[in-house]
């Protein structure tokens, strides 16, 4: 069934401020079907405490788009989209806009993720396809990049780093998101699994950054870092943004 609301039914901006409505959420969920709905490209919106975290840092990566582009016409790419919640997103927001959710994920996974979408967003102006940031077999340019809390799962951040550049114009803005995994995140993380029981306690950081702050050493050292906020604040920091461009 497609669903034919306004983005204002899904998304309210006031002062600059960004609010995903919870009628989106819930159609995304009732749009996953059962069997991915724990699916880790999608299943941690839908996890009580984690799912907090992971609505308000998009909503400050929307907050941040909107501040860099007010014009609608973009080539707007979701890096490590999983099963497109982001790409939903920005369908509504930019209806103008082409937009592109990339992953590794097979085949059957983007159909999964473009299902999703045919039944939540207004327009069809998304896309779904298969690259490897850490070997990408296909360059194309884009006005606006996101890239939420993926880094930190790729086996070397400063190829990964590199091969974004590829993707950028001269005035593109990148978005990035990594995780902080500070002592909040460790607590909620065993709380989640009851200390391990339920699930694995992996650090989020699995390649050869070890932790944030290592990271944005080699960010500053390959981009202009424009600003950097965290989610949802310093104290209970879960991820940290920031606002990038391509050095001249």
């Amino acid at each position: 069934m497609k669903y034919n609301r306004k983005v204002n039914d899904f998304l309210k901006m006031e002062n600059g401020r960004v609010k995903i409505e919870n009628t989106f959420k819930k159609q995304i969920y009732n749009a996953t079907p059962q069997s991915y709905k724990t699916h880790m490209g999608i299943g941690p919106y839908f996890i009580p405490i984690f799912n907090i975290m992971c609505w308000k840092r998009l909503e400050l990566a929307l907050e941040l788009s909107k501040k860099y582009f007010n014009h609608q016409k973009l080539r707007i790419c979701d890096f490590g989209c999983g099963l497109g919640v982001l790409v939903n997103r920005l369908s509504n927001v930019y209806p103008e806009s082409q937009i592109c959710g990339i992953d590794i994920y097979s085949d059957e996974l983007l159909k999964v993720a473009a299902n999703i979408s045919d039944q939540v967003s207004q327009d069809k102006n998304y896309s779904f396809s298969q690259n490897n940031i850490e070997n990408p077999s296909s360059i194309e340019k884009f006005d606006l990049i996101f890239c939420l809390d993926v880094l930190e799962h790729v086996n070397n951040v400063k190829i990964a780093l590199n091969n974004l550049k590829s993707f950028l114009n001269e005035e593109s803005i990148l978005i990035i998101a990594v995780s902080v995994e500070n002592w909040y995140l460790k607590l909620l993380m065993e709380i989640y699994t009851l200390n391990g029981r339920f699930g694995t306690n992996d650090p989020h950081w699995h390649g050869d950054i070890k932790d944030y702050g290592h990271f944005e050493k080699m960010l500053k050292a390959n981009y202009n870092i424009l600003e950097s906020f965290y989610v949802p604040n310093r104290f209970l920091a879960y991820d940290k943004i920031f606002v990038c461009k391509n050095r001249g």
